[in-house]
């Protein structure tokens, strides 16, 4: 509940939420060259129930990982940021 009353009047569609935390980050659509889904499950992640990982791959050759929580799809998700 402390992080959402910290985000409850911040624009998240706007850059303000950067200043809220040094962890979060954007990535332009526009820098993205590659977006793959491994549907392989994320050692580690034990009985949390996910669909993978989605990497994406920005022009500075930079690579983000992201594990796909909860009953979503990260087929559908790397489709949909493509």
């Amino acid at each position: 509940m402390k992080y959402v009353e910290r985000i409850k009047d911040v624009d998240l569609l706007s850059n303000s939420f950067l200043k809220i935390n040094t962890a979060n980050f954007v990535v332009n659509r526009s820098d993205i060259i590659r977006v793959e889904h491994d549907k392989s499950k994320k050692w580690g992640m034990g009985y949390y129930p996910h669909d993978g990982k989605v990497y994406v791959t920005t022009h500075d050759n930079s690579t983000r990982e992201f594990i796909i929580l909860g009953s979503q799809s990260g087929q559908e998700i790397s489709n949909r940021i493509k």
